[in-house]
């Protein structure tokens, strides 16, 4: 029976993002490395410098991969909660006031309820392209993990040096290279017919999973959508609620016991003004007045309350 792992600390996440962005943006191997190589270096590069820290625990190669794809998807979502957050405060929010809204939006996705677990290192990876672009780019699709060996040569071929469209397809010396170097042309015809079939077959899946992790951010988004949409409305309800409960005092008031002429006149008014909402609120009833209004001015200015009908 395998023992669980214990989860990651502050530090590891801080030096395992470092890691991971240092190796994705190193200029002399770029995007031409193929997963299973770039991993393999991720891994070796964490455990060279975790010599250091003794007592922390050992981790593989796909523990490493869950979780910086673990880190990423989360992100991915709070940039988009930020975004919200800055389209409903375009004046005179501060950056602060933006985080925290977007925070509290964040608790209200079911796969985050705990809110938002990566602000150690969001400093370092928030204005790292993996961290905030979408895009079915061969070091995105590394950090999820979601290649075989096969799909990592597909990566390379698609966003390496050569392109699908780069090889030579006439029958010179440079194909017959690339062909094994047959002087027959029948079988060199056959080879290039394959290798047309290969390529053929390579971008069909590449764009098959391009396809499919697009179809996964577009329900990403809905669902962020759909949470956001449900917070307005719980903010909505919320500040309704509170109005509801000062205007019930209000109309619940003796103000034949205010002596001060001025503060009595001023609640009269509101009271007036309370009134010809309410009425207002009568000729064009909506779901949430008909709904709500009843459980907080149940029998409010009939017998009993000592005010007025109205």
């Amino acid at each position: 029976m395998s023992v669980r792992k214990e989860s990651y600390t502050e530090n590891e996440d801080i030096l395992l993002c470092k890691i991971y962005m240092e190796i994705s943006q190193d200029p002399s191997i770029g995007p031409s490395q193929s997963a299973q190589r770039f991993w393999q270096r991720v891994e070796d590069g964490f455990n060279q410098a975790k010599e250091r820290y003794p007592t922390w625990p050992e981790r593989t190669q796909r523990s490493m991969q869950a979780r910086i794809q673990a880190i990423e998807k989360a992100t991915k979502i709070f940039h988009g909660y930020i975004r919200a957050a800055e389209a409903r405060n375009r004046s005179g929010a501060s950056n602060a006031d933006i985080m925290n809204e977007a925070m509290q939006m964040l608790k209200t996705d079911s796969k985050y309820k705990a809110g938002w677990r990566f602000s150690h290192v969001w400093e370092m990876i928030k204005n790292f392209e993996n961290f905030k672009d979408c895009a079915g780019s061969s070091r995105q699709q590394a950090s999820r993990g979601m290649q075989s060996s096969d799909s990592e040569s597909q990566a390379h071929t698609l966003h390496g040096s050569q392109t699908l469209s780069s090889f030579p397809m006439s029958c010179d010396d440079g194909e017959e290279q690339i062909l094994g170097g047959s002087s027959s042309s029948r079988p060199i015809r056959v080879k290039r017919a394959k290798l047309k079939k290969k390529q053929s077959d390579n971008s069909e899946s590449i764009i098959a999973t391009l396809e499919k992790q697009n179809e996964q951010y577009i329900a990403g988004m809905k669902q962020a959508n759909d949470n956001m949409s449900m917070f307005f409305k719980q903010q909505k309800n919320s500040h309704d609620l509170k109005t509801m409960k000062e205007e019930n005092k209000i109309m619940a008031m003796d103000l034949s016991s205010i002596v001060d002429h001025d503060s009595r006149a001023y609640f009269q008014a509101e009271r007036r003004r309370i009134l010809q909402k309410r009425a207002q609120q009568q000729e064009q009833p909506n779901d949430y007045a008909t709904g709500t209004y009843p459980l907080y001015f149940d029998n409010i200015g009939g017998s009993g309350s000592g005010l007025l009908d109205y």
